[in-house]
């Protein structure tokens, strides 16, 4: 059996992503449970929303107590195994399930070969930018557990934007967005940043209390499409200290730019009136040059005429 088989449902409980997700299937649909680990969410969904119910789980035990639960079980790995299922399906769903894959956009498109054009993909993931993960990392430490945000078999990690992008490269777009809050109060935050030797602001209480902070776990629901997200940068993290002088670079490099496109108008400038002063000095050489001529014709008839005389 795995870590999740003995996952209950919990009907009351409004906050959390068992509860959101049920609320988002829509009763009589046929239903792809995937990583439908012993059936229970699935059972649910036969027992209260008259939902036909598949599941597809990779762990063989889980299999085993799924098939006593759902109408079909299939014991498969949605990013290894060929998938050759007799259904095209009302519902996908994936709850918790997505952060596990390793590459979570090929597995999607994969399986929305078996959801109807009008159909929908309704999802759960865990928010790694939870303000228990930061305060966690602030103080230089990672601890993985065998559930949680950092459950160890996690291999993708996702924030608002991720689960966006992810969706979008994968060909869905998000029609639904809530999030299961897990909100931290602020004033065990303030001790926790105490103890790494920090301060909280007001910026910094709006960022805790923000979407990527206080979410734990996102939900959703997905249709069809053919939008594409941005593709990823070639590194990440950037360094922060070659963005800096990337920065400086190009803030002081338009300046310089500008600097050595004024010195080269400056330039045409003063060769112009260099070229206008040659001009000049070559006219008043020719000038001078007529008038000493004119001068001196003059005065050699002057010359001629005294003689004459």
């Amino acid at each position: 059996m795995s870590q999740y088989s003995d996952s209950k449902f919990n009907k009351g409980e409004a906050n959390s992503s068992w509860y959101k997700t049920f609320h988002l299937i829509p009763e009589g649909s046929t239903v792809l449970d995937i990583g439908c680990s012993s059936g229970v969410f699935g059972e649910r969904l036969i027992k209260e929303k008259s939902c036909r119910v598949d599941g597809i789980e990779v762990d063989s035990d889980d299999a085993k107590q799924a098939k006593k639960r759902l109408r079909n079980v299939y014991q498969l790995n949605v990013e290894i195994d060929d998938l050759d299922l007799d259904e095209i399906y009302d519902i996908i769903f994936m709850g918790d399930v997505i952060e596990h894959l390793a590459k979570p956009i090929e597995a999607l498109r994969k399986v929305k070969k078996f959801l109807k054009p009008e159909g929908s993909l309704v999802f759960s993931i865990p928010n790694i930018t939870h303000m228990s993960v930061r305060l966690m990392l602030l103080k230089g430490q990672i601890k993985y557990g065998e559930t949680g945000l950092l459950d160890e078999t996690h291999l993708h990690f996702y924030n608002q934007e991720e689960v966006y992008r992810v969706l979008g490269s994968a060909g869905f777009k998000i029609i639904k967005f809530d999030y299961v809050e897990r909100d931290i109060p602020m004033s065990i935050i303030e001790k926790e940043l105490k103890d790494v030797g920090l301060n909280t602001t007001d910026n910094f209480k709006s960022v805790a209390q923000s979407i990527n902070g206080a979410a734990y776990q996102f939900i959703g629901m997905a249709k069809p499409s053919s939008t594409k997200s941005k593709p990823l940068p070639q590194k990440s993290p950037i360094d922060i200290t070659d963005r800096s002088v990337e920065r400086m670079k190009m803030k002081y490099g338009k300046k310089i730019d500008d600097i050595s496109s004024e010195r080269m108008k400056m330039k045409k400038k003063i060769d112009d009136i260099s070229s206008e002063r040659d001009q000049a000095l070559d006219r008043l050489s020719r000038i001078e040059s007529s008038s000493l001529f004119r001068f001196s014709n003059t005065i050699s008839k002057l010359f001629r005429a005294k003689k004459d005389q």
